[in-house]
C-alpha cells in the first residue's frame, strides 16, 4: 500500500464534498437535534454513576438507523460498513479511529423501546446481542 501524502485523508474527504456527498445535503435538510430530547427521554440513559461504557451519542444512533434502514442492511453488515465509509463516520460524528458501534447497538437501541419489530434475517456467525431474540440480526421497521 502507498503511503498517503500528509494532506491525504482532509483531500479525499474534501473530494467527497465537492463532488455532491448526498449525507451532506441530508445534513443540511434535517435537524437531528431537535430529536435529542425524545431520543434521551425515550432511552432512559442514566447519569454514569453505575459506571460502565459511556453509552454512543442518541443522535448518532438514531442517524445509524436511517442508514441502516436506507440501505437494509443486517446489523453486522451495519457495522463494517460504519468503519469502512469516511462519508458515513463523517455524518454520524464518528473519528477515524475512535471506537464505533458494533453490530448491537443500532437496532438494539430501538428494539428496547419496541420501536423496530422482530425480523428475519441471516444469523449464521452473528453472537447475539443483550436481549436480541435468538436468530435475530436484521432491524425490520414496522
Amino acid at each position: 500500500m502507498r503511503q498517503a501524502g500528509l494532506f491525504g485523508l482532509s483531500d479525499h474527504i474534501e473530494r467527497l464534498s465537492r463532488d455532491g456527498d448526498p449525507l451532506e445535503d441530508l445534513e443540511a435538510t434535517v435537524d437531528f437535534e431537535y430529536f435529542r430530547g425524545w431520543l434521551v427521554e425515550g432511552l432512559g440513559y442514566g447519569d454514569g454513576s453505575k459506571g460502565g461504557r459511556p453509552p454512543f451519542d442518541p443522535v448518532s444512533m438514531f442517524k445509524a438507523l436511517i442508514l441502516q434502514a436506507q440501505h437494509n442492511l443486517s446489523d453486522a453488515r451495519m457495522e463494517f460498513m460504519i468503519r469502512d465509509r469516511f462519508s458515513w463516520m463523517r455524518f454520524l460524528g464518528f473519528d477515524l479511529g475512535a471506537p464505533t458501534p458494533d453490530e448491537c447497538p443500532p437496532s438494539a437501541l430501538m428494539r428496547q423501546n419496541g420501536g423496530i419489530e422482530e425480523g428475519a434475517g441471516e444469523s449464521a456467525g452473528r453472537a447475539s446481542c443483550e436481549g436480541d431474540p435468538p436468530g435475530h440480526s436484521q432491524a425490520v421497521f414496522g
